[in-house]
């Protein structure tokens, strides 16, 4: 056996269990892991290859071997909690939507398979593109607590359609909602999107003679969509059927839904924001990031335009089907792509400056106002530096320094509402208070949620309208507990501690983990971990050896006040057990 690219050996043997190993240092890039069997006994063949990830905050991954219904998630922890604040996770790319050859049933991935990714157009080892297991998608919806967007294959039969979603029905833990696309981005003639070629081709055909592109496009997603319909009967509100268009033309988005015939709940488009063509046309190798980041901002005006016309198409069709038609983004964010090499690094450079952070925020809370419904950005994360296809991703790295992710904290501010509340630059529990328009006492619950105002104000809820939203999302994680909540981290005044004991009723609650006002969140006993990321959100892996059960409790004091907050076994303020 040999590895290279962005592997090298150090150390190799057999282990007393007879078992080969080599131990690899990898230096994170773009080359991946290569392995390359040298020699093997064909009677005796190696086989049974693993790779597992290093030992991560006391968690260790070796001898795993993830298969649906194991106890364990095949999710890297780091990779879970940077999703965690989202609620929402499309597939698109995952899938492999664009260039799909998936047509049957047997064509899909196993859960088992080694890979998860065939690449754009497959490989000489992998040549069916087929994407991601539909069984690590759900397991990974479940892992986050978010509910999932699939997109179908635009060469699925029926049967495949029909397994897949009863598979997601049967598999999505309970009060989890499904949004289902057919193919993406079927008007997009550009390298890559083989969908639209396919419906091209289809119109060619004798018996769809007479038909558009855009009503063979419906056609094919409304057969879709009444499969999903009809698997999820009894139980419709979970599914969110989705008739996506082109934000730039609303026309084209009528008539695809026209030809869906009402089978669709939400209309969707990508509302991007970019320097205009012209823009672009006059840029050169010496144009600006200033330059480029004050078209961007003008361009912000574009697509509120394009969620406002789209909001106006939603409500027609709301009013006809006499039902909501709710008005989604399934994909967004700025598109900096640089396909011209004169400004391709310029481009780069805009994409990642501070300043775009606050072209997202602006951005964000102007197609909210337009009327848009849910926001899914793209995309989550991708390699660095700057290439033909521009840099959309909000993470290079899993473990990239949160500090210069400008993108992603936008995104997250988003998420956890922090973006819109008027009153999240409050610093003191006593400005907070002022700042809702309530007296400044800490065990008030003015909304009448369960839940005292100090410990609204310390996981950032809100004081004088129920949240509906669990604030502690309690989980297990490789059978080991794990809780997950955002808390208010721009105070002066607070200080926190989450408490565990082994008992609900007896014993002495323990300090497992605590954050004062002077200092970040730290573990105070060994084996619990504590991961924060962007806008409070916090992570709390329980690593110790638990023989039956663990109850915890979040606490907040202030220290303008002597008043302390636990909640009571009685309280639906977050005691988690």
């Amino acid at each position: 056996m040999n590895f290279g690219f962005d592997a090298q050996v150090t150390a190799s043997g057999r282990t007393t269990a007879g078992i080969n190993f080599a131990n690899l240092n990898v230096t994170p890039g773009n080359g991946g892991i290569y392995m390359r069997i040298e020699e093997t006994d064909t009677n005796d063949p190696v086989r049974n290859f693993h790779v597992w990830m290093p030992d991560w905050q006391g968690q260790s991954f070796a001898g795993q071997g993830w298969q649906p219904g194991a106890a364990f998630s095949p999710f890297h922890p780091l990779f879970r909690a940077r999703l965690a604040p989202f609620s929402v996770i499309r597939f698109m790319q995952a899938q492999e939507s664009n260039t799909t050859d998936i047509r049957t049933w047997a064509d899909r991935r196993s859960a088992l398979d080694i890979r998860q990714n065939s690449g754009s157009g497959g490989s000489r080892s992998e040549p069916l593109a087929n994407g991601m297991s539909v069984e690590h998608m759900v397991q990974l919806a479940n892992d986050l607590d978010a509910d999932p967007w699939f997109n179908m294959p635009h060469m699925a039969d029926d049967d495949f359609v029909r397994n897949f979603a009863i598979y997601v029905r049967d598999h999505l833990e309970a009060g989890r909602k499904v949004y289902v696309e057919w193919s993406n981005e079927i008007w997009n003639s550009a390298y890559g999107f083989e969908a639209t070629q396919w419906v091209l081709a289809q119109m060619q055909l004798p018996e769809n003679t007479g038909l558009t592109q855009w009503q063979i496009a419906g056609r094919e997603a409304k057969r879709d969509m009444d499969i999903w319909s009809d698997v999820f009967a009894g139980q419709t509100n979970r599914l969110i059927r989705v008739g996506a268009g082109q934000a730039g033309n609303d026309w084209v988005t009528a008539r695809i839904l026209d030809a869906m015939q009402g089978s669709f709940d939400a209309v969707a488009i990508a509302p991007y924001f970019s320097p205009s063509g012209p823009q672009r046309n006059s840029y050169t190798a010496a144009t600006t990031v200033d330059q480029v980041l004050a078209d961007s901002r003008s361009a912000i005006d574009v697509a509120v335009q394009q969620v406002t016309n789209h909001r106006t198409l939603a409500n027609a069709r709301a009013a006809a089907l006499n039902r909501p038609i709710q008005l989604l983004a399934y994909e967004g964010g700025a598109h900096m792509d640089g396909s011209s090499v004169a400004y391709r690094d310029v481009f780069y450079a805009a994409a990642n400056d501070a300043r775009m952070g606050d072209l997202y925020r602006e951005y964000l809370r102007r197609i909210d106002a337009a009327g848009l419904d849910l926001y899914v950005d793209y995309n989550f994360t991708g390699r660095a530096g700057a290439t033909s296809y521009g840099d959309f991703a909000k993470l290079h790295r899993m473990d990239e320094p949160l500090s210069t992710a400008y993108r992603y904290n936008a995104v997250v501010a988003a998420a956890d509402g922090s973006l819109w509340d008027p009153a999240s630059g409050a610093r003191t529990f006593a400005a907070w208070c002022t700042n809702h328009g309530i007296a400044t006492i800490a065990t008030n619950d003015d909304d009448a949620d369960g839940m005292r105002n100090l410990l609204e104000y310390a996981l950032r809820r809100h004081p004088v309208s129920p949240d509906k939203a669990a604030p502690v999302v309690a989980a297990m994680s490789q059978a080991k507990p794990e809780l997950r909540f955002a808390y208010n981290n721009e105070t002066t005044d607070l200080d926190l501690e989450i408490q565990s004991r082994p008992a609900l009723e007896t014993g002495t609650w323990q300090t497992v983990a605590a954050k004062n006002i002077e200092g970040s969140w730290s573990n105070a006993v060994v084996g619990v971990a504590v991961n924060e990321m962007p806008g409070g959100q916090i992570v709390l892996t329980d690593n110790r050896a638990v023989t039956d059960k663990s109850f915890y409790r979040f606490g907040a004091s202030t220290r303008g006040t002597s008043y302390r907050s636990f909640p009571t076994k009685n309280s639906s303020t977050p005691g988690l057990g």
